[in-house]
């Protein structure tokens, strides 16, 4: 079995509590609201060692452990650990088709091999599971225990917290959980594409709408599943070149050179390799 069993949290705001990401093993942030009746954990982790280490932390740095927890998405990142935790758990009714759909999948190298090469799963995912789980893959998928539609506002005890489901390219469940008291938004991995689509692929419009509404939220603080917290300017500054590009194929543009040039205007930064590849990702939702 491999490690990563003790994990380091932080206070991001009074109440509001997060673990780092890890790419050893694309262990997500997961995050808590520890309102004064309930305690709401975000996301359940990628195994059931990541969502008892987080409660460990928590525990040991609050005094509090979840009374609830909500799913972002069904990536198995952010949902395999949900069986350990005992609680009951919020999520979008098509986050738990996904995980009811896989409860009795072998997860073994070669089942696994075997979906990639269908293309139900990521060659990535396939190699990070190993690294997660080790050889022995006794996983036991949980589900959820509540269904969000559209929105769903929870209160904590001085601590409202809303759930909203967005349209987005990475996986059509997506819910932002957004702590109102913090002003701060947890988006899982909202921002990514879709994954798993061949090819890998952004819709132009259907990115343009998530991004005004996450900057409608009222909020402050964006936190990523598999990177930093960020402020609403750090957010714009890191999607400066989506959106450039998203913007130039919503008009018509179908260039690539030409949308890199105006991914590398908007973020000078930026390698030209990522460049080239958010261009390549619009021009294959824009070919669908």
């Amino acid at each position: 079995m491999h490690g990563f069993e003790r994990i380091g949290i932080a206070e991001i705001a009074p109440g509001l509590w997060r673990s780092e990401h890890d790419a050893r093993n694309d262990r997500p942030a997961l995050g808590a609201v520890v309102g004064t009746e309930r305690v709401l954990m975000v996301d359940s982790g990628a195994s059931p060692r990541h969502a008892l280490a987080f409660v460990e932390a928590l525990r040991d740095a609050s005094g509090r452990t979840p009374d609830l927890v909500a799913l972002t998405h069904w990536h198995w990142d952010h949902s395999f650990g949900l069986s350990a935790l005992g609680v009951p758990a919020l999520a979008h009714r098509s986050t738990f088709d996904a995980l009811a759909r896989m409860r009795d999948w072998a997860w073994d190298d070669g089942s696994l091999a075997a979906r990639v090469a269908s293309g139900e799963e990521i060659e990535f995912c396939a190699r990070m599971i190993g690294v997660e789980y080790g050889a022995s893959r006794d996983i036991r998928l949980a589900l959820p225990t509540f269904m969000v539609e559209e929105r769903l506002e929870l209160e904590l005890g001085d601590r409202p917290v809303l759930l909203e489901w967005i349209p987005n390219d990475h996986s059509a469940d997506g819910l932002v959980i957004l702590d109102r008291a913090a002003r701060t938004a947890f988006l899982g991995d909202i921002l990514g594409p879709a994954y798993y689509e061949k090819p890998v692929a952004y819709r132009s419009g259907r990115f343009l709408a998530l991004v005004e509404r996450l900057l409608a939220l009222p909020a402050e603080t964006y936190v990523e599943g598999h990177d930093k917290p960020l402020s609403r300017s750090g957010l714009l500054r890191e999607l400066a070149a989506h959106l450039a590009v998203a913007r130039a194929v919503e008009d018509g543009e179908r260039n690539r050179p030409t949308l890199a040039r105006l991914a590398a205007d908007a973020d000078p930064e930026a390698e030209p390799a990522e460049l080239h590849r958010i261009a390549a990702f619009f021009l294959s939702g824009a070919a669908t």
